[in-house]
């Protein structure tokens, strides 16, 4: 399903997407995965991260993790 969604960061930085939920991906605790170029837009580089990897296909990436950096507000979109 996809929704419109506004992120709110604690860097003061916000920016309005429309977003995919449930896409099959699985987490201990909720999360939401952005582009390198939104967590720029949001200024989440300024921010202390902890750094892990995640097996995608047949290699890992890095992955920056902003814990309690983001809020999310949405709404769902009509349909056309």
């Amino acid at each position: 399903m996809r929704v419109r969604i506004r992120l709110e960061a604690i860097t003061g930085k916000s920016t309005e997407r429309v977003a995919l939920l449930n896409s099959g991906a699985e987490s201990p605790e909720p999360s939401i995965v952005l582009s390198t170029e939104i967590a720029e837009e949001l200024k989440l580089n300024e921010l202390k991260a902890e750094t892990t990897y995640s097996e995608e296909a047949t290699t890992y990436v890095e992955v920056k993790l902003y814990k309690k950096a983001i809020k999310v507000h949405y709404w769902i979109m009509e349909k056309s």
